[in-house]
């Protein structure tokens, strides 16, 4: 959770404002920082703080923005998610590939396999009993002929 501002932005900017314009002026630079922080109730220091970050959002300051620090910021937790998905994908891959590599007999061994009972009756046999095989293809050929003859007969 992000810390509580403890000065208002209105102030930030006054504040700010107030002491670049101050320090343009030759004679009230000097001490410029702290006799506005005094007056408007500042730290010191934060006001120095607001300054520079204004000096440098405008480009009187060598520095990164405000608007690039922020995209920067996005861009790193961009970039740490996708290394935690990477290394997800990578521990998976692993996993996977040591499930292929391993012996024929013993991935055949964790398949659930059919029971192999002696076979009782005709309906125990996958094809019988009304349902026809898939595999089988003597009916498309036996119609493939019958269309064949037809065709040269006349």
């Amino acid at each position: 959770m992000a810390a509580q501002r403890k000065y208002p932005a209105e102030l930030r900017e006054r504040a700010t404002r107030l002491c670049l314009e101050a320090r343009r002026d030759p004679e009230t630079r000097q001490g410029a920082y702290r006799r506005i922080a005094e007056q408007l109730g500042v730290h010191p220091e934060a006001l120095r703080t607001w300054v520079h970050r204004a000096e440098t959002d405008e480009g009187l300051r060598p520095g990164t923005t405000s608007d690039d620090a922020a995209r920067l910021k996005e861009l790193e937790r961009e970039v740490r998610e996708l290394r935690r998905a990477n290394q997800i994908l990578k521990s998976s891959a692993a996993f996977f590939a040591a499930e292929f590599d391993a012996h024929p007999d013993d991935r055949e061994a964790r398949l659930h396999r059919r029971s192999q009972a002696r076979v009782r009756s005709r309906t125990d046999h996958p094809g019988v009993a009304g349902h026809p095989r898939p595999d089988r293809s003597i009916k498309l050929l036996r119609r493939q002929e019958t269309a064949t003859l037809g065709t040269h007969a006349a």
